[in-house]
């Protein structure tokens, strides 16, 4: 099975293959469901980032997965053409109309149909097929006993599903919260994500809400006056990867453009080992796994609907659970200090204080190990007692034990 994993920059993009990822997905923000700030590819990256794929056997698939308005058609599709010159290995779509007009002008495009349009059953799998899309990302609603179905009825399709990561209230990700309370379309990549907002009812001070449909009752006002009665758990199948081949997956996806660098190198890290391993071997590295995603900020972990629905998506409490560990820094990208890098410092971008002395958790490809501060130095090369994330980014530091390129550095955050 292939392993797909988020790209949110050009730099995560890279990140994404280093640590295992067979393919990523990015887009650039007009046209894809991560739009605004939290995008940060220009076209320059986006073809960068394919040459750099492809130079190392490895796919990018594009998203331009919106649900365009009439005033965007034209648009699209003159950055359409700008897209399928840089050569991407698919293209992400979810609207019909976008879907004909790459079939129509550009016959020999791959197509990926979006989870946005939810596919749910063999029978819209066999119908786009006939439409000339050659994958299918299915919604997150369908259980792996119907995705076991589909397969065996429609032939020659690959089926993608996702793995790991944050889940939508609403069905697929076709969410009418945001543009309804704010006027910031989710469907337009604009999603405020009004479901991790707490919510609380006011009227008559009642504190549950009674369904006669079924009979349950939902908490819906909690600590400080305030639930989160929309917020799902996070997705995590990592234990079931077995049972996800088996199905007929073809692709396995990673949610979280909008993520960090640390919670992208943990993620696909844990999934690339459980996948090159199987047995024991792959029991251990999932104990492992579970273990480190519960350090990442969560809102705790569901099986969503793959065996269900799970009766405990939902995370009623809070937003999200903050992490005990924060990320510090990274290994510079550019070129280290020759002189430095020989007395054994290395390049480090600053996120968090980092202080000398200290120990840091390094994660990388292999492993997670915990090294000590010995030295650091700041640009001007003068010893100094911490480094900080402010006006200047990079610092010379050194660790107990040599670094690989690709590092992240990590750092238990004292609780009050």
């Amino acid at each position: 099975m292939e392993l797909l994993a988020p790209a949110g920059s050009f730099k995560k993009l890279k990140y994404a293959l280093h640590y295992g990822a067979d393919a990523v997905y990015c887009g650039l923000p007009d046209f894809s469901l991560r739009g605004g700030r939290v995008n940060q590819f220009t076209k320059d990256d986006l073809a960068l980032g394919i040459k750099y794929a492809h130079a190392r056997n490895k796919k990018v698939y594009v998203t331009v997965n919106i649900y365009p308005h009439n005033s965007q058609l034209e648009k699209i599709e003159k950055e359409l053409a700008q897209i399928i010159k840089m050569k991407p290995d698919a293209l992400i779509v979810s609207d019909p109309g976008v879907i004909d007009f790459i079939r129509t002008k550009y016959s020999r495009q791959e197509i990926h149909l979006s989870t946005q349009a939810n596919c749910i059953n063999y029978r819209s799998i066999e119908f786009w097929k006939k439409q000339g899309v050659k994958r299918i990302i299915l919604a997150r609603e369908m259980k792996l006993k119907e995705v076991s179905e589909a397969e065996k009825k429609v032939k020659n399709i690959e089926l993608e599903y996702f793995v790991h990561g944050a889940m939508c209230m609403a069905y697929s990700g076709r969410c009418m919260l945001s543009a309804w309370i704010n006027q910031k379309s989710a469907n337009q990549g604009r999603c405020t994500q009004p479901c991790r907002w707490p919510w609380v009812i006011k009227e008559g001070g009642q504190k549950k809400f009674k369904n006669k449909r079924p009979k349950k009752e939902m908490l819906i006002e909690e600590a400080n006056g305030e639930a989160y009665i929309f917020n799902s758990k996070d997705l995590c199948l990592i234990e079931y990867l077995d049972e996800l081949e088996k199905a007929g997956v073809s692709s396995l996806k990673i949610e979280g453009r909008n993520k960090s660098l640390y919670y992208l190198a943990v993620v696909v890290k844990y999934y690339r080992q459980a996948l090159d391993v199987s047995g024991k071997k792959r029991e251990s590295v999932v104990r492992e796994a579970k273990k480190e995603f519960s350090k990442l900020g969560n809102r705790e972990y569901t099986t969503g609907f793959a065996f269900g629905p799970d009766e405990s998506i939902q995370n009623y409490r809070d937003s999200r659970n903050s992490s005990d560990y924060e990320m510090v820094g990274e290994v510079w990208e550019s070129k280290q200090d020759e002189e430095l890098f020989k007395a054994g410092y290395y390049s480090i971008f600053v996120h968090n204080a980092i202080f000398k002395g200290s120990f840091l958790d390094v994660v990388d490809k292999e492993k997670i190990r915990t090294l000590k501060v010995l030295d650091i130095w700041d640009q001007n090369k003068k010893p100094q007692e911490s480094a900080h994330g402010g006006t200047q980014k990079i610092w010379y530091i050194k660790f107990s034990e040599p670094l690989d390129r690709w590092s992240i550095l990590r750092s238990l955050v004292k609780k009050k």
